[in-house]
């Protein structure tokens, strides 16, 4: 890689070169620490403590004392042992970034450490370290030594958690559970400090060992962030912010070929692209992509994490091919995907349903906690929502119960500033699509200002139904009738399809509307998109010539268009219909008659629910006698509405303010009700009431007989021999 030299300045022409050039240099190192099960022997390893002699394992504690005070130097007696314990250490390097074999590295004994529950401090059976568990030491100048083994004998013991710890991160490690049978193994650069925290219970021995790599071999190397080419890396992504012409996104896709290229770079590349992330507050994303093809010269690419963008040819570091196989990603700023606004949704109360911690975990909850606990809510909620992600704040509400709340008000913060500067700028497609506003309703519904995002989203033309069904039952018809106007017309454009089904489906999208209108209490006026789009309708039925009209016919009438209910029912008289089997009437007549009464009964009314016609001109009040002469046929001598009996309403004797404008309307329906259906309710009306009236006489002759047969009972009571004997008695 050619050297920046210090002093020399990063340009908007070699900023890209310089960050290409970083990313390729990554040297191998997969882990800072790992642990891992000695499997490969059962025997005891033969330690021998001068001044002290062999040591047996399981250790007496009448004998720790006695191993204080007299031991000083160990050893290891059983070469065997040591054989199979360097057979580990592949696995070991490899784990930390370069796999080496048995003539690249060698182990040399640094020490024993004895841990005991009563002591507060550990004891160290060597003398050339003054700490017992603090690394590095006065030996980090040792040529070829990288790391520290150190072997978990089996002593049993309870707690003494391990923390190995860099300038980034810290990793724990756990022995107690298998520490009664089994061999346990830490490795770790020399770079790390080390510390354990007391036991509980028990003892722990563990021998120490440093690795060594021999000469001319090159050991696994620690990434530290510290690095001289890191640096430049950090000053030329600053030039790249600032650059004007700058590319909308930049990523280096990298695991072209797991089995040629050495994956362990991986690691480290991850962790450059977190500290640019960290430094310049930028979008980071790492993933696989797959290959989607070309479209107006832009490739499109399917990011985890971050969805199906497009990006061009020019974003990408390390040359312009695109491998057709999954590689990992490191993408700087935004795409066009709603992906990351998605996950932190689903953050939102996401830790108030975590399962309880496991024991060990909530007994480090108060160290863990540290000074997080003396800072007042308002300022921890502040630093959190400016100052953090909203993935590492999840990860902090593992640190205390006190934090999940802390947590959930700052991701909301986050999740509402951005949502608010998205809806500014009109960018929807890092909020939302219409498929994610359906499938996440109610967390879009409880925590987004929804209508907001809904008018900034783009109209609906080719959607599936079903989708839309969904979005108006969720949202209502209110919001959602603008957004599908084109929608909708694309279905009246469809006329291979409009008789078999869309009619169907654009009948059940507009009795949702209206259903929303009238439940926000909205009044429908020829100005609503209802309206609006009833008139496209009706011009595409009559020029059309199909037969489903009758959806429309329904809409019509609810709109009050009572020309375009004429003009739809005279196209189709032209087709057979079959009145019955759509029950039109029923439904129009419902809602007729809930525009006119309130379903108030007259008191004055007979019980049988029919008003003879001279009764209907009776002086009962202003509005009864109005509404009598609204319903009354003039060919008939009785009014009746065709209802289930006990809905039957003939008069009230309260009606709505507004009566003198409502039954202006009212007789415009009756009246192109009357036009469609022909409906002649006389006869049939008649027929039912006759009915009725012979259950109603043949329910008084049953229950006169059984009046009659009583009477006689109650005639014939005390008569007879019986009763008279009883009397003398």
């Amino acid at each position: 890689m050619p050297q920046n030299q210090k002093g020399t300045k990063i340009t908007k022409e070699t900023y890209r070169q310089i960050l290409k050039d970083g990313f390729d240099r990554a040297p191998p190192s997969k882990e800072n620490s790992l642990d891992i099960l000695f499997e490969r022997c059962n025997v005891l390893p033969g330690i021998e403590v001068k001044d002290f002699g062999l040591l047996g394992l399981p250790l007496h504690p009448l004998l720790l004392t006695a191993l204080k005070s007299t031991g000083t130097r160990v050893s290891i007696q059983n070469e065997q042992w040591l054989k199979l314990l360097k057979l580990e250490l592949r696995e070991i390097t490899e784990g930390l970034g370069r796999a080496m074999y048995s003539d690249e590295v060698d182990l040399a004994l640094h020490s024993m450490t004895l841990e005991v529950s009563e002591l507060e401090e550990e004891s160290k059976l060597e003398e050339e370290s003054e700490f017992a568990h603090h690394w590095p030491a006065q030996d980090l100048d040792d040529e070829g030594f990288f790391g520290y083994l150190i072997v978990t004998l089996p002593t049993h013991h309870t707690g003494g958690t391990i923390l190995v710890s860099t300038n980034r991160d810290t990793k724990y490690h756990w022995t107690s559970q298998l520490s009664h049978h089994r061999y346990q193994i830490l490795s770790f650069f020399r770079q790390c400090e080390y510390r354990s925290l007391p036991l509980m219970k028990g003892q722990r021995i563990q021998l120490v060992f440093k690795i060594f790599a021999l000469e001319g071999k090159k050991p696994p190397v620690i990434f530290t962030g510290k690095e001289q080419y890191v640096r430049q890396m950090v000053k030329a992504m600053r030039v790249w912010k600032t650059d004007p012409d700058r590319t909308e996104a930049l990523y280096y896709g990298y695991n072209f070929n797991q089995l040629t290229t050495d994956y362990t770079k991986d690691i480290t590349r991850k962790r450059i692209a977190e500290i640019l992330m960290e430094e310049l507050r930028l979008g980071l994303y790492h993933g696989r992509n797959t290959y989607m093809g070309l479209q107006d010269g832009r490739q499109e690419l399917t990011f985890d994490g971050l969805g199906r963008c497009s990006f061009p040819v020019l974003c990408k570091l390390n040359g312009e091919k695109v491998d057709s196989a999954a590689m990992d990603q490191f993408v700087v700023q935004f795409g066009a995907s709603s992906d990351y606004f998605r996950s932190m949704l689903s953050r939102v109360n996401h830790t108030t349903t975590k399962k309880e911690k496991k024991d060990k975990r909530k007994k480090m909850e108060k160290d863990r906690m540290g000074i997080l606990k003396n800072v007042p809510n308002d300022i921890l909620d502040y630093i959190l929502s400016s100052y953090m992600s909203g993935k590492d704040l999840v990860q902090l509400d593992g640190v205390s119960r006190g934090m999940i709340a802390r947590v959930d008000h700052s991701v909301r913060t986050i999740m509402n500033r951005f949502a608010q500067e998205a809806i500014r700028m009109g960018k929807h497609e890092i909020l939302s699509d219409w498929r994610g506003l359906r499938n996440h309703s109610k967390q879009y519904k409880r925590h987004t200002p929804y209508e907001a995002i809904i008018c900034i989203m783009p109209d609906l033309v080719y959607t599936d139904s079903l989708v839309i069904t969904g979005l108006v039952a969720t949202y209502g018809g209110v919001i959602m009738m603008p957004k599908m106007m084109g929608y909708l017309h694309t279905l009246l454009q469809t006329s291979s399809l409009l008789e078999e089904g869309h009619q169907e489906i654009i009948g059940r999208l507009m009795n949702r509307v209206r259903r929303s209108y009238v439940s926000q209490g909205i009044e429908i006026d020829s100005t609503t998109p209802y309206c609006t789009f009833i008139k496209s309708w009706i011009t595409a039925v009559l020029g059309y010539n199909f037969s489903r009209g009758i959806p429309l016919l329904k809409h019509l009438f609810l709109a009050e268009n009572y020309t375009g209910m004429r003009s739809a029912d005279g196209q189709l008289r032209k087709k057979k219909r079959d009145l019955k089997q759509i029950k039109i009437f029923m439904e129009l007549s419902r809602d007729l008659m809930d525009v006119i009464v309130k379903l108030k009964r007259s008191p004055l009314l007979a019980d049988d629910w029919s008003l003879p016609f001279p009764e209907v001109k009776a002086d009962h009040c202003p509005r009864c006698r109005v509404v009598g002469d609204f319903l009354k046929d003039p060919k008939e001598r009785t009014t009746s509405i065709r209802f289930p009996k006990p809905q039957r309403v003939h008069v009230v004797t309260h009606l709505i303010d507004d009566l003198p404008t409502r039954m202006e309307k009212s007789k415009k329906m009756l009246a192109a009700l009357r036009s469609i259906t022909k409906y002649e309710p006389k006869d049939r009306m008649e027929e039912e009431d006759d009915k009725e009236d012979e259950e109603e006489e043949e329910e008084e002759d049953e229950e006169e007989e059984k009046r009659e047969e009583k009477s006689k009972k109650r005639a014939t009571r005390g008569k007879g021999p019986a009763r008279k004997q009883q009397r003398r008695k």
